[in-house]
Formats: C-alpha cells, sequence, structure tokens
C-alpha cells in the first residue's frame, strides 16, 4: 500500500502546478477519505471525468454530495468548490491519474497519516495542525493503557485521537478553534461514531456539556495573547485566579486537570518557558502543592516542524487529596539520534524507555539509572527551595564543581551590591545606552567603549556612585563582564544588563572578570538556562553562582599573571602581523584602484570619442586602415587592438568598480534596525515586482513569546539589506526560476537561535525552481569572478553579499536542499543563510 501511496503523492506534486500548499493539501485528503469512504464512486467519477466536457459542474456536484452525506463543515466545500472553479482541469488529471486503492479501516488511518505527514513536510506550517514524528510516538508511550476514553481541546487534524484510538481507546472527543485544520480531523475520523468532533474556543466555553474523560492529550498553541474578558472567563471557570494575561502556556493544564475524571492522566506539550516563567510561578506552585503533578520531561530541539521553540511534556494525575508527592524530572535535551529537514528524532528504544520509567515510577517502584538520559526524583521541599522551577537540571548532580573545594567557594552575591540611582527625565538623544552587544567578558576589553554605544532608551538613570560597576549579560550562556568606570553625569539606560557595585574589601573588579568566565561557572550558568531557547539569568539566580575567592592578594597576582599573559599574547600577534606585511599592500593598492577611478572615465570617455571620430572620418575614407599591421611578422591588424583595448578597457572598469564596491561598503554606517519590520516591509515592497513570483515570511512568533519580545534588533545598515536581499531575489530569478513551470516562490524566514553560546538571528532566503548544480559551493562566496577569463566568475555575484554580512559581523551560509534525502519537488531548493548578531530584543510593552 505505501508504494502505491507513495506513487499517487509524486503524481499530485508533478501535476499541482501553481496550487497553493493550503489548497494542495485540501485536495488530497479530500481526495483520500473520498477514496476511502465511496470507493465505488470513486471509480465511476474517474472514468466519468475521462470523457466529461463540464469538468467544473460536475466536481461540485461530487463535492457537494460527499460534504453532505458525511456531514463535513461547509467550509471544506466551500474550498474544494473555489479550488475546483480556479483549477479544475489540474484538479481532473490528478484524479484520473490518482491509484485506486481498497483500504480497511485501519489501513486508512496509515494512509492518512502518510499523506498528512508529506504535507507537514512539504509547508511545515501544518505541522501546526498535527503532532509529527518522535513527539507523537512518545506521547503514546507515556499514556496509560487500557483507558476509555480521550479528550484534546486543541486537536487540529486529529493525530493524538488517532493513536488513541488505535492503542485501544474507544471514545474520543477534540475541539479547536480553527475550522480548517478541524476539517481535516472530520476527514480522519469518516467511519469513527464514536469520535465527537467541535468547532470552538475550548479555554473561553464549556466543552462536550462538561464531560470527563480518562486521559487529556494535548498539543496546544504556544504563547496565546488574550483580551481581559477571556482572562476573566479562564479564570473563572477552572483557572482559579491564577492564569496571567502575559503567559496562558499552563491554562491548558489546568482546563485539562478540570475536564478529567478522578485519576485520570493529562499529558501536554508545552514551551520549556513554562518550567520557569516567573508568570507562570503561581500555576506551577499550586500543580505541585497539590501533588497533580507526575512528571516533567525535557526534549532536545527541532521536535516540531512549525516552530524551533524548545519544549516539554508535562505528565499529571487528578487527585482530590492534597498528600505532597514527589515529581519525576527527566532531562533527554541530548537524545537526538537523526534529524532531517529539521525535525530531531529521537530512537525507538529511548522512547521506550522513558514510557517505562514513568510507568515504574507512578507504580511506586525502585528507579535505576539510564544509560540513555539524566533524571532525578524531587521533592516538594526541593522543587519549594527551587523556587518551583522545574527544569531538572536544576535537580542534577553539579558534577563540574563537586568536590571538598566547592566548600570553600562563595556566593556571588556576597559581593555585589545594587548602586543607588535617580530615575532620568532627559531627552533620549541625551542617554546612552548600554546592551549585551556592548559587554565584552575579557580583561583585554575589560571597559565599556563609549564611543560604541548609541542614544534612546525607555528606562534613563543616574547611577548614584563613585566608584566602577561591574556589568553583567542577563541574556546569553556568557555573562560578559564588563567594567563601567568615568560615568558620573551620564545618563544610561541598561537593557538586558545588570549593573553592581563590587565590595573592594572582598574582591578585586578585575579578578571577577576572569573567574566569571571560567569554565566551572558556564557550568553554573547551564544548569540555570538549560532547555531555554533564549537563555537569560534571574538576578537571583545570578547571584547565587559559587566563585572561588581567594585573599585580595592572591587575586591581585591572579589579575596581574593574566595581564602578563595578555601582553605575550599580543606580542606574538604584532610578530605575525610583521610577518605577513605584504598582505597590507593590497591596502594601498585598493586606495590606488579609488584614485584611478577618476582618470578612468576620462579614458573611456577619450576612447569613445577617438572610435568615433575613427569610423566617421578616417575609416569611412580609408576602410583597408582596420586590415593594416605594424609589419608582416605581426599578426594582429589596426582592429584587432582597436578591440583589445575596448576589451581590456571594460575589464579594468570592473575591477575598479568591485573595488568600489567594496570601499562604498566599509563606508557605511551601522544603526539600529528593527529586523522583523524591516523584513516585513521590504517584502511588502517586492510583492508583484517579479512577474510570477510570490514572496513570503515565516517568523517563529513561538521563540519571541518565549521571551516575551515583539522584534529583534541588530546593527545594519538599510540599504545594504536592501542590496543584499536584491542580489539574492536576482539570483533566484536568472538561475532558479529562468524556463522553471512550477511555483516561483522566495521565502524570508527568522529565527533567533543559539549559535557557539552566542544569541543570533538566522535570516534564511530560500527558493524553489531549479536547484544551483553541484559546482555551487560555500568557496564561491569568497571571490571577486571577472566576466571571462581565468578568474571568470559564476555570474552570483555573492561576493558583494559576502563582503555585505562581513560588514555585519555576520555570517553567510548555502544550503542546497535538492540534495537532501527527499522526494519532494516544488518545495523549496535553494537556501542562503544570513546570519547576525543580535544587539537587543523589542520586548513587549503591552502586558495587561
Amino acid at each position: 500500500m505505501e508504494e502505491r501511496l507513495e506513487r499517487n503523492w509524486k503524481r499530485v506534486l508533478s501535476l499541482r502546478g501553481n496550487i497553493t500548499d493550503t489548497d494542495l493539501a485540501s485536495f488530497v485528503v479530500f481526495l483520500l477519505s473520498f477514496n476511502y469512504k465511496h470507493p465505488v464512486v470513486f471509480s465511476e467519477m474517474k472514468n466519468s471525468l475521462a470523457r466529461e466536457v463540464d469538468v467544473n459542474s460536475f466536481l461540485k456536484n461530487v463535492i457537494s454530495q460527499f460534504c453532505r452525506e458525511d456531514k463535513i463543515d461547509e467550509s471544506l466545500e466551500r474550498n474544494i468548490g473555489n479550488l475546483v472553479q480556479e483549477h479544475g482541469f489540474v484538479l481532473r488529471q490528478i484524479i484520473i491519474d490518482w491509484e485506486f486503492l481498497e483500504l480497511s479501516e485501519k489501513e486508512y488511518d496509515i494512509a492518512f497519516d502518510y499523506i498528512f505527514e508529506k504535507i507537514n513536510t512539504t509547508a511545515g506550517k501544518f505541522g501546526a495542525f498535527s503532532t509529527s514524528g518522535s513527539l507523537r510516538k512518545l506521547i503514546q508511550e507515556l499514556t496509560p493503557k487500557d483507558l476509555y476514553s480521550a479528550l484534546d481541546p486543541a486537536c487540529g487534524s486529529g493525530s493524538l485521537l488517532g493513536d488513541f484510538l488505535s492503542n485501544g481507546g474507544q471514545r474520543a472527543f477534540g475541539q479547536d478553534i480553527n475550522a480548517g485544520p478541524l476539517n481535516f480531523a472530520r476527514l480522519r475520523f469518516l467511519d469513527h461514531p464514536s469520535v465527537n468532533l467541535s468547532l470552538g474556543d475550548s479555554l473561553t466555553s464549556e466543552l462536550f456539556n462538561g464531560k470527563k474523560s480518562d486521559v487529556v492529550l494535548c498539543n496546544p498553541p504556544y504563547n496565546l495573547r488574550i483580551d481581559r474578558e477571556q482572562l476573566y472567563q479562564i479564570n473563572e471557570s477552572f483557572g482559579e485566579g491564577l492564569i496571567r494575561s502575559s503567559s496562558i502556556n499552563l491554562a491548558w493544564v489546568m482546563l485539562g486537570l478540570h475536564y478529567l475524571k478522578e485519576e485520570g492522566t493529562g499529558i501536554f506539550v508545552l514551551p520549556v518557558s513554562s518550567l520557569s516563567n516567573s508568570v507562570d510561578y503561581d500555576v506551577r506552585k499550586r500543580l505541585v502543592e497539590s501533588g497533580q503533578v507526575q512528571a516533567i520531561i525535557c526534549l532536545p530541539g527541532n521536535m516540531l516542524l512549525y516552530s524551533s521553540v524548545l519544549v516539554c511534556i508535562w505528565v499529571v494525575k487528578k487527585v482530590s487529596s492534597t498528600t505532597h508527592r514527589d515529581v519525576l524530572l527527566i532531562d533527554a535535551a541530548s537524545q537526538v539520534s537523526a534529524q532531517a529537514r529539521n525535525l530531531t528524532t529521537i530512537d525507538t528504544s529511548v522512547i521506550s524507555n522513558i514510557g517505562m520509567l514513568v510507568e515504574s515510577f507512578r507504580q511506586g517502584e525502585v528507579l535505576t539509572k539510564s544509560p540513555d538520559f539524566d533524571f532525578v526524583v524531587a521533592s516538594q521541599i526541593e522543587i519549594e527551595n527551587q523556587e518551583y522551577f522545574l527544569q531538572p537540571s536544576r535537580f542534577l548532580d553539579w558534577k563540574e564543581i563537586d568536590g571538598p573545594s566547592f566548600m570553600q567557594y562563595v556566593e556571588l552575591g556576597s559581593v555585589l551590591s545594587r548602586p543607588s540611582f535617580i530615575p532620568a527625565d532627559v531627552p533620549q538623544v541625551g542617554v546612552k545606552k548600554i546592551s549585551v552587544q556592548n559587554l565584552n567578558g575579557s580583561l583585554s576589553k575589560a571597559f565599556i567603549n563609549y564611543e560604541e554605544l548609541t542614544g534612546g532608551g525607555k528606562r534613563p538613570i543616574f547611577i548614584n556612585s563613585d566608584q566602577p560597576i561591574l556589568l553583567i549579560a542577563r541574556i546569553g550562556k556568557r555573562l560578559k563582564p564588563t567594567i563601567l568606570s568615568n560615568y558620573q553625569a551620564l545618563v544610561f539606560d541598561f537593557v538586558n544588563v545588570f549593573y553592581y557595585e563590587v565590595d573592594t574589601s572582598k574582591a578585586i573588579i578585575e579578578y571577577l572578570i576572569i573567574e566569571l568566565e571560567k569554565p566551572y561557572v558556564l557550568s553554573q550558568i547551564d544548569r540555570f538556562q538549560s532547555g531555554a531557547t533564549i537563555p537569560s539569568m534571574r538576578r537571583k539566580d545570578l547571584e547565587s553562582l559559587k566563585i572561588n575567592l581567594p585573599s585580595l592578594e592572591d587575586q591581585k597576582n591572579a589579575v596581574d599573571e593574566e595581564k602578563q599573559m595578555l601582553v605575550r599574547v599580543a606580542e606574538k600577534e604584532l610578530q605575525s602581523l610583521t610577518e605577513k606585511i605584504g598582505l597590507e599592500k593590497a591596502d594601498a593598492n585598493s586606495f590606488l584602484r579609488h584614485k584611478i577611478a577618476g582618470p578612468l572615465k576620462n579614458l573611456r570617455g577619450a576612447f569613445s570619442n577617438i572610435n568615433l571620430m575613427l569610423e566617421e572620418h578616417v575609416i569611412s575614407q580609408f576602410p583597408e586602415l582596420l586590415d593594416k599591421k605594424i609589419n608582416d611578422k605581426r599578426t594582429k591588424t589596426f582592429k584587432d587592438y582597436l578591440e583589445i583595448f575596448e576589451r581590456d578597457l571594460e575589464k579594468v572598469t570592473k575591477l575598479i568598480n568591485q573595488s568600489s564596491d567594496e570601499y562604498a561598503i566599509e563606508n557605511k554606517t551601522l544603526e539600529e534596525v528593527e529586523l522583523i519590520s524591516f523584513i516585513e516591509n521590504y517584502v511588502g515592497e517586492k510583492e508583484g515586482t517579479e512577474k510570477g513570483v510570490s514572496f513570503k515570511t515565516f517568523i517563529d512568533r513561538d521563540v519571541l513569546g518565549e521571551a516575551d519580545a515583539v522584534d529583534i534588533v541588530i546593527l545594519s545598515n538599510g540599504e545594504l539589506l536592501s542590496d543584499l536581499l536584491d542580489n539574492l531575489i536576482r539570483n533566484a530569478v536568472m538561475h532558479g526560476f529562468k524556463g522553471f513551470v512550477g511555483k516561483k516562490e522566495i521565502h524570508f524566514t527568522i529565527l533567533p537561535i543559539l549559535v557557539e553560546n552566542i544569541l543570533k538571528v538566522h535570516l534564511n532566503v530560500s527558493n524553489s525552481g531549479y536547484p544551483v548544480g553541484s559546482s555551487f559551493t560555500i568557496e564561491l562566496f569568497s571571490k571577486q569572478g571577472a566576466k571571462t577569463g581565468n578568474s571568470e566568475g559564476n555570474g552570483f555575484g555573492l561576493w558583494y553579499v559576502k563582503e555585505i554580512m562581513k560588514k555585519h559581523n555576520g555570517e553567510l551560509k548555502f544550503t542546497d536542499e535538492s540534495r537532501l534525502e527527499s522526494d519532494i519537488e516544488n518545495s523549496m531548493v535553494t537556501t542562503f543563510e544570513l546570519i547576525f548578531p543580535i544587539k537587543d530584543l523589542k520586548k513587549n510593552y503591552g502586558e495587561i
């Protein structure tokens, strides 16, 4: 059966033309469902379409009858009807070529999942309506066996409910607020009278007349924003007044417990921020104190097709007594067995071991250490001591700093204090903004460089102190300690930066800069931040870090030794630079090229005039002059020399222009740019400028929501950034779309991510069409190509793109998607990854 499904899928992709992903998904799922539910009518339809003239009317009638008989929502009938109106003949050919499938109920479930997985892989946004891959298998393992009924209050296409029924469940209830994915669920459960589906908002309306279920399975939408009225309804119905509008992720857990039978189990996929967000503190405290949290499982990154947000699984149990219970905390974040098209796979044996461990914990059995992952059983007292933070890493052993010497360490907070400050009411131009990017974390660059600071800020203050201030990064995997000095009479706005006075009777500020960058401190930081998509530090966690603090004399010796080492390193670098001084001639040559640009322009004009005079006044009267040679031994004629002169003049002009590009890039100034807003505006302006090409943006707002941010601030130059993107679009049009008959799309994807412990943003520019070919490699980015000859370029102009990224202190990468293992056609084939350092996150200041 899988081979026939595979053939059908490939035919659909080859015939689809410019049908959108959304329409294609609706039609293929409809087609599979029709094939299964009405095989005889489906076969007759195939035969009729082979000779039917009025294709549109025929298909609309068939679809309308199918939807009415099987009680499919009218929105699906309307969508398919519109699709028939626009692409009737394409759909006709898809149906005629569809290889008929005789399916049992179980085979239909398998076929539905197969097709839906293909749709998810082609257009990842559909993954938002279903749970895929290892995550789905893990939920099956965690679900207790032999249960009668299940509820999914955000059921999407119904994948979790389908798994429950396949494993012996008898009744299933599902609701979703979106009609589109719910229609997929209705098609999935065509022959399941035991499934009850409903359209509605599960958070603000009663579900199925308050009916209770044995298990609640839910992978809901994350980081939703709600208004005051919705918040009131949630807290009145089941939230117990604990839910806050700025984070309602744990409202789904409270909802699930509300609809569980006594001793029932709830399994929820939620962002890892739900384990540590301060706004969720009250809910976590209530759930732990009431003994209803059974297990927490932290998972690897990229578990979702539609988002890069890190997720975990909450396993809860509805109990009436308030007996204090332990909580099983599992850290499986490193369990990645494979990764395909950005979706992580966990080995089935690991999934099985997690399931068995949770079941043993439920039964009160003795737990044995697992070779695959770390886990700990935390008591309520231990969780209370960690202020109801539930990341497993907080409760695991600190292997890196264990040992007798650890007892001699002191808490960082014991040598730090917050300086007094005065809020400042001054114009923004008079404010110096200090963000994480301005910090260094090295004794060689120990002090803030005032020239790098930009103006502006929302919370300006005067620091009321007369001693140097220690600045520490609040976001990122490193603290980047830096000294602020000579700041009196200046106004600052500290963005994601902590600021402290240092007790000089206990610590030397330069010593702290050295010590806070050491591995044993970084391992402690990782313990607090483990699992966070955008890692950040709470002030209390920062001040609880253990540091080695010897006597002041020993601290001074350590600082002196570090400075001497830095001097030795600098001397070696200077020597190396001196040895390679010949390379500096390139800069002098670059300067000369710029000096030549003016005379060269005059030379081109003079040659043009000479050529014109020769043609009009000399060659016209003496045409034989073109064939004259200097002497008989020479092979080239006067005409040949004119052509050589013109050709080489053009080459020199090209070289000078390329040097001018480099000069122009270098002299551009960078300023703060809100990247998401910039890209949305850029794409809006580009729409319609390239015939037949559509532009789309994909922004991982789940990750931004984790940090309560609405935009990403980078240091950039709008003109250069536009030039860069224009170049990539021209490449797609010239090399990817030329002669291509399928859908022509260019996607802009924005994704904040942690790269080598530094917070960066990926701007991925992808296009469909033809791939660039196997000869296209990353090395082509680093050289300028001439038009012809030994140094002939490839026509992509990527040297210019590379230089712009260099100006941004960024990185440029390339992926040929067509080389990946995939049967996907008409999808993205080429992706350029533009990686920028993040200067700041624009926060959401509009909370209720």
